[in-house]
């Protein structure tokens, strides 16, 4: 269960900090599109990635507890 616990929101990080990596080098993607619209100050798009990445962030906190049911019998929901 603590594997699971920590590799849940690793996912989540792995997916939402792809901006970082693909500023720095200059890979093609969502996070490109994150800076660019940080630095244009396009505030629709930016809304659209922070809610983008908050929903996938969810997923995988969710996916993570519904897997506690399946590998600890003891857990209810």
């Amino acid at each position: 269960i603590p594997i699971v616990t920590l590799l849940g929101p690793m996912f989540a990080a792995v997916g939402t900090g792809s901006f970082f990596v693909e500023a720095i080098f200059r890979v093609p993607g969502m996070g490109k599109f994150f800076v660019e619209s940080m630095t244009g100050r396009d505030y629709p798009m930016i809304m659209a990635v922070v809610l983008t990445y908050g929903v996938f962030l969810t997923l995988m906190n969710l996916a993570v507890d519904l897997a506690y049911g399946f590998l600890d019998p003891r857990i209810r929901y």
